[in-house]
């Protein structure tokens, strides 16, 4: 959090998902839980968090389906999922 304080202008994405409790990486650092995952991204600014991976040939639909569970509202949903990445994109 204190990156994103320090650096308001920096973005973050999704890629690797959420931690269902099932995933431990060799390092033994865990994902961000699914049950914070919510409260982490309004606390960075649902501005801020966009839908991101680092696997673009793979599945998606894990992940996109681990933040239709998050809790996000509809609307914060479709900035995650759509709108904020359209400035980083070109889109506007």
């Amino acid at each position: 959090m204190d990156i994103a304080r320090r650096f308001p202008q920096v973005i973050f994405d999704t890629a690797g998902g959420f931690d269902d409790g099932h995933f431990t990486c060799r390092d033994g650092r865990r994902a961000c839980a699914l049950e914070d995952a919510a409260r982490l991204i309004r606390t960075l600014g649902v501005e801020r968090v966009l839908f991101g991976s680092d696997a673009p040939g793979a599945d998606q639909q894990p992940q996109v389906v681990q933040l239709l569970r998050s809790g996000l509202t509809d609307t914060e949903l479709d900035k995650v999922l759509v709108e904020n990445a359209r400035p980083v994109l070109g889109l506007n």
